[in-house]
């Protein structure tokens, strides 16, 4: 197990002081594998986690750390404005340097914090995605106030962690309990979190002033989880303890009853606030909890973190063209079927039969299907399905595209050029076209799947064939281009489709293809959940995984 406190690295951030970070668990293993960063709320020490870290699996490296003012870090001559800690974790980040993807995992305030760091270093490769506990939103102010006048009268003289449970409740041991509250009970603590609390309510309108709402999804595709507390519990721990001290008028305590009765429906309103940050986001509530989830209930923060690691772990956003037919319905089921999905079927016609027929499909746990019409054969649909996906449906990145469109007909008349031209411009350049299309999104890993020449029909094919000949050059020409992006083309073999059973009849080789639709895209998806750039990159890979010859 990690331990929950570990001796601290001193790192520079101005270079008149230092902020102390600690190190739990092992190094990463790559330059690519996800870290996480624990961000603590206002006027609360870093050791509030320590139940969080311990828990966390002993392959994964974490980082806790003190903002400044608090334990080992240094006091800032600025004030610690919500901007102000940013910049100090910014500084932080760069000058260990903490070159990981970052999992950020905020509590309260740092939903503010998060956000203001967010604005300050841009969505880059350096955030990996989100976990919020009981966060703060910019909105919160106009929805729920924490800090509402009659209950802090009626709190008044309270300790917080007796009337809220937490002395009882906590799952910490009990070193890492009483770590808490000695850190907790020293000037420097109480300094600090003075200075905190009086900079807290400024800092929403502060965040708000910046518009991030309209740059949403401001995360993209990235996976954001988030948790909610119950604020009734802790409520109704200090109104009762508040009451039996003899605080608050009758008055008061009528209004802080109505409050409390309203308080968990309007932290809901809030947190479900957050998942605008992505496109991908989970909502789950800490029902045996009040705020301090960390403390009462840590296994949920350790899921939510496996949570985000599984989603970063596999593709998530995919687009399949011409999805509502014969192996393009199969494929868009197999992805549908699978967890934390986000299926775009593109049709050449959305109101078809055929394209409602796909939201009766299977649906996988936290998986959505979006429909959106694409036609290679004309110009502007691609552009116009990207804007729809921006506008309508906040997705602003693909992992896999799947271009599955193209026009079959058996011709061995190769003087049929104005027939090969109508081919070309649907198959070919209708595929080029749909990438093209699509690269006005953040596509962070593309692998481009064609219908790839079968080499096993002895067809003469004039006006089909030669398609997929231009294909394999596009192929090879986009995978070389970009390092990042992996094109490769898929043999689905020759499977039972409309147009499938056709050319099976059309050579005498029967009434229907030898391939089910089932078989041929299990064959598929096995070959995409291990392409990788280096192996089949530029390739023809047929359905088995055996690499074909162009």
């Amino acid at each position: 197990m990690i331990s929950a406190d570990s001796t601290p690295t001193l790192v520079a951030v101005d270079g008149t002081r230092a902020l102390a970070l600690y190190p739990h668990g092992p190094e990463p293993s790559s330059t690519h594998d996800p870290v996480v960063l624990f961000i603590s709320g206002v006027a609360s020490s870093s050791l509030n986690w320590a139940a969080v870290v311990r828990q966390l699996s002993s392959s994964m490296r974490c980082y806790t750390y003190d903002r400044a003012g608090y334990r080992h870090s240094d006091i800032s001559p600025h004030p610690p404005t919500a901007q102000n800690i940013a910049q100090d974790l910014r500084h932080l980040v760069e000058n260990v340097p903490i070159t990981n993807p970052l999992i950020l995992v905020g509590h309260s305030w740092a939903g503010v914090l998060i956000n203001e760091f967010i604005a300050l270093t841009g969505n880059g490769s350096h955030i990996a995605g989100l976990v919020l506990v009981d966060a703060n939103h910019e909105s919160m102010p106009q929805v729920l106030n924490v800090n509402d006048p009659d209950l802090q009268v009626v709190s008044e003289g309270i300790d917080p962690y007796i009337a809220k449970g937490l002395a009882e409740e906590h799952k910490m041991t009990q070193a890492e309990w009483d770590a808490l509250m000695a850190d907790e009970a020293t000037e420097k603590y109480a300094t600090i979190a003075r200075l905190e609390d009086e900079q807290y309510a400024a800092s929403f309108e502060t965040l708000q002033s910046k518009r991030l709402d309209q740059q949403r999804p401001l995360l993209g595709g990235k996976p954001v989880y988030v948790i909610g507390g119950m604020r009734s519990r802790d409520w109704n721990g200090m109104y009762n303890a508040g009451v039996t001290r003899g605080n608050g008028s009758e008055d008061q305590r009528t209004r802080v009853r109505a409050l409390i009765s309203t308080a968990d429906r309007k932290s809901e309103i809030i947190q479900k606030r957050h998942l605008e940050l992505s496109t991908m986001g989970k909502l789950v509530f800490a029902r045996e909890s009040g705020h301090f989830v960390q403390i009462t209930q840590p296994e949920l923060i350790v899921k939510g973190v496996e949570w985000v690691i599984n989603c970063l772990n596999s593709p998530t956003t995919i687009l399949i063209t011409r999805a509502n037919r014969g192996i393009g319905i199969g494929i868009t089921e197999c992805f549908l079927a699978k967890a934390s999905r986000t299926v775009i079927a593109a049709v050449r016609n959305s109101a078809h039969a055929s394209a409602h027929a796909l939201q009766k499909l299977p649906i996988g746990l936290d998986s959505r299907l979006v429909i959106v019409k694409l036609d290679a054969s004309i110009e502007q649909d691609a552009q116009e399905a990207v804007a729809e996906l921006q506008r309508e449906h906040r997705i602003q990145h693909l992992d896999v595209v799947i271009a599955n469109a193209g026009i079959g007909a058996i011709s061995g008349d190769t003087k049929a050029l104005e027939e090969l031209g109508a081919r070309a411009d649907i198959s070919a350049d209708g595929f080029v076209s749909r990438i093209v299309g699509v690269s006005q999104l953040d596509v962070s890993l593309a692998d481009l799947a064609d219908r790839g020449h079968s080499n096993h029909l002895p067809i003469s094919n004039a006006t089909y064939a030669p398609t997929k000949t231009a294909i394999s050059w596009y192929t090879i020409r986009i995978n070389a281009e970009d390092e990042w992006l992996n094109c490769f083309s898929i043999d689905p073999g020759h499977v039972s489709t409309v147009l499938g059973d056709k050319a099976a009849q059309a050579v005498d080789v029967g009434e229907k293809a030898p391939l089910s639709v089932q078989d041929s895209c299990e064959g598929m998806m096995k070959v995409l959940a291990k392409a990788s750039k280096k192996e089949f990159g530029g390739k023809l890979v047929v359905y088995t995984g055996e690499i074909s010859g162009w």
